[in-house]
Formats: structure tokens, C-alpha cells, sequence
């Protein structure tokens, strides 16, 4: 059963300085963008690989790219999916499965692998407005922009309904262990937490 999401109010943060320190090295130059990318995406970590997406605006394209050099990021590998425009993805730290998601004409779609990212299957489409983030927690949740039921998946291939509030341009979601809640950011600088663990 899901349940509504409160608000509180935070004010007053300021964020800290930053110094990760050290001598920043290229490590890895892409002789070529596979087809239909503009540039290159996000990058995810799935605890024994780096998975790199890459951005296409509304084209779609079938190629992304896996590291398993976890120390040299040298040797990168194209990995085959299915086509479509993969923008941003999440990891189930516990069982290694990596969901992507892509937006194109008004539909989000989805694919997933379960093997560390070598093979992938086609996941759900849903018709919607634009997919604002994917995030996992203790399930994986996808947010959209503007609406009040987002999609939250225990395995990341069968999706149900959640009430996330209509969050506009929320940040991404985010999930403390901790206290077992879901938290997001809105455009007003409000913070939002989930009831229960269930989103």
C-alpha cells in the first residue's frame, strides 16, 4: 500500500567546500561516438563495471559503452541494447540488476540486464510526459515531470504506480537506509520525505 509524502522545510544549508585533492589524469579518449550519440551521458558503477550512456536529444541508438578496468578506466567495450534513447539508468546494489530508461515521443521506456551489464531485454513502456530521473533505494522509483504517480519496481522489470506528488522538476530521488525514507527536493527548495519505506 502507498502512502502520501510529507514536506518539510529546510533553510539555512549551506554546502561545504570540495577538494578531492590529487592530479586529475586522462584516463580513456574515444576514437568514436557510436551511432546516433551527440555526446557522451552519465557514467554507472555497478560494484564490478562502469557503464557509459550517451545522449542523442530525440534520436535513438543501440551502443553503450562497459569498463571492468576498475582502477585505469583503459579498456572500454560497446555493449549492445536495445534501441533506444538511453539517458539515465540505476543500479539494484543487492542483486546487480541495471535498469536504463529512455524517453522518446512522449513514451519512457525501459530496459534492464541482469548479468553486469553484457546482455539486456526490453522492459515496460509507459506513456507519459517527460522521465525526469530513475533511483534506487530499497526498489527502484522513476519520477516524472509534472505528474503525481511515478513507477516503483521491486526487480526493475514489473512496474506499479506510487504517489510521488507532482514534484515538477524535483531532483533526483533519494533513498536513506538509515531511517529506511525516500527523500526529493522541489523547485521551492522544499524537501519532501516518504511516510514508509514503501515510497
Amino acid at each position: 500500500m502507498t502512502t502520501g509524502i510529507n514536506k518539510v522545510t529546510i533553510t539555512n544549508v549551506v554546502p561545504g567546500t570540495v577538494n578531492i585533492g590529487g592530479t586529475i589524469t586522462s584516463a580513456y579518449t574515444f576514437s568514436s561516438l557510436p551511432s546516433g550519440w551527440v555526446r557522451p551521458g552519465i557514467m554507472l558503477f555497478t560494484g564490478t563495471c562502469y557503464l557509459l550512456l550517451g545522449y542523442s536529444g530525440s534520436a535513438s541508438y543501440t551502443t553503450i559503452y562497459r569498463c571492468t578496468d576498475l582502477l585505469n578506466f583503459a579498456t572500454w567495450s560497446p555493449i549492445t541494447v536495445p534501441s533506444s534513447n538511453w539517458s539515465q539508468g540505476a543500479v539494484n546494489s543487492s542483486t546487480g540488476t541495471i535498469v536504463l530508461v529512455s524517453t522518446v515521443s512522449g513514451n519512457t521506456t525501459t530496459c534492464y540486464s541482469t548479468d553486469d551489464g553484457i546482455t539486456w531485454s526490453s522492459g515496460s513502456t509507459f506513456t507519459s510526459s517527460q522521465m525526469y530521473s530513475i533511483s534506487y533505494g530499497n526498489k527502484f522509483i522513476l519520477a516524472f515531470n509534472s505528474l503525481s504517480t511515478g513507477k516503483q519496481s521491486a526487480d526493475g522489470i514489473t512496474w506499479s504506480n506510487i504517489n510521488l506528488l507532482s514534484f515538477q522538476t524535483a531532483s533526483r530521488l533519494v533513498y536513506s537506509p538509515t531511517i529506511d525514507l525516500w527523500f526529493a527536493k522541489d523547485t521551492n527548495s522544499n524537501l519532501w520525505r516518504s511516510t514508509d519505506g514503501t515510497g
